[in-house]
């Protein structure tokens, strides 16, 4: 069949796209928009949804042709993440799509859709600072066209994993991936004399780099002990924010010394339990393997959490039961548990690193992902 390259104007979703190149297959019902026409796609549609992320300085969006596809690339100038999140999700609707518009089915898409919450290395905004994102919002916050809100007060940071030395560190479902953040309480002064050996200290120990948009030190991926990261970061925390006291310090009041716990109570597998702080999300153990306790859990978002690695027995035991932090609201007769076996269990953190793997942005993250998943099969290999 003959094919003409026009340029079409077409409205899909609420956005009016203009201009863009396309081949028509001259049956006046089809067309094919390349990665270059699916490229002014992108500009024009965070236009029409995200006006204040679409400026000059603010937005690039770049298409590339090579041998085997094509691949386009989102440049934003470091957005707050709850907006990138939201936008990075809906983005996905130009990877390879067919449109039914205004004038007929539009097939659109790249091969590869890379998006990047930084400005490109060649841009005069990379040597920049970041835009003052509190100011560009404070008057008008972008909406999409149903018009709900994306504001930072509706933002969750996911699930709290650990609190020490007045941070906090969440861990948040994310596609297919996690986000994992370390949060500054506000009343938690800055340390603005060891700021730098903090922030290198915790990015060689850990990996997690400090977002100064966010306020926070962010780390994608699957963490498979998340009781070693979390002791690494209170070891870190705690050279920082705990000093030690003087010589000659300050005389205290006499405490009264707080009752030793009496509970006899010990996390099981099958063991239903709620914090005391929030009881709507309910947790379940749902297997403890050398000594370390996995849960099963849906937040509030309907993000669910399987199998994942908490803490060791006698941690969670004295930190969540003695102290009266956690209630168990339901416990399976022990004649009657089947708990999950430690074969299932690393299967599944083997299909979780493979997801991992899938959505690995560097060459370096790639491989120690590989090298995780290389021992996890040999473990498999011996498990029982």
């Amino acid at each position: 069949m003959a094919t003409t390259k026009i340029n079409i104007d077409f409205t899909n979703d609420g956005v009016k796209y203009k201009g863009i190149e396309a081949l028509t297959y001259n049956d006046g019902v089809s067309y094919d928009v390349g990665v270059t026409g699916t490229a002014k796609m992108i500009r024009q549609w965070v236009d029409s949804k995200y006006p204040k992320f679409a400026g000059r300085g603010i937005l690039w969006v770049k298409s590339r042709k090579f041998a085997n596809g094509n691949a386009i690339d989102v440049y934003f100038n470091r957005l707050p993440d709850e907006y990138l999140f939201k936008i990075n999700k809906e983005l996905e609707m130009f990877e390879y799509n067919t449109l039914n518009t205004s004038i007929g089915s539009v097939s659109i898409g790249t091969k590869y859709l890379d998006i990047k919450n930084v400005p490109p290395y060649d841009s005069a905004e990379k040597k920049e600072p970041a835009p003052d994102w509190e100011k560009i919002l404070k008057n008008s916050t972008p909406t999409t066209s149903g018009g709900r809100s994306s504001g930072r007060s509706n933002f969750e940071w996911g699930e709290l994993i650990k609190e020490c030395a007045g941070w906090k560190l969440y861990v948040k479902p994310y596609q297919d991936t996690y986000v994992y953040n370390l949060v500054k309480d506000k009343e938690t002064p800055q340390n603005r004399e060891s700021w730098g050996e903090i922030q290198g200290d915790i990015y060689t120990q850990t990996g997690f780099k400090w977002t100064k948009k966010t306020q926070t030190f962010s780390k994608w991926g699957l963490i498979t002990d998340v009781y070693e990261l979390t002791k690494i970061l209170c070891q870190i925390l705690l050279k920082y924010y705990n000093p030690k006291p003087d010589s000659t310090p300050t005389p205290q009041p006499e405490r009264t010394p707080e009752p030793t716990p009496t509970s006899n109570l010990k996390f099981q597998v099958g063991d239903k339990w709620v914090t005391k702080e929030d009881r709507s999300v309910v947790y379940e153990v749902s297997n403890i393997i050398d000594n370390k306790i996995y849960l099963n859990w849906t937040n509030k978002g309907g993000d669910v959490f399987k199998d994942y690695v908490w803490l060791f027995e006698d941690d969670a035991n004295r930190e969540w039961l003695d102290n009266g932090k956690a209630e168990i609201i339901e416990r399976k007769s022990t004649t009657t548990q089947t708990p999950t076996s430690k074969k299932e269990t690393i299967e599944n953190q083997i299909k979780a690193l493979t997801l991992v793997l899938k959505y690995a942005s560097t060459d370096k993250d790639k491989k120690i992902t590989e090298n995780q998943i290389n021992a996890l099969k040999i473990t498999l290999k011996y498990a029982q």
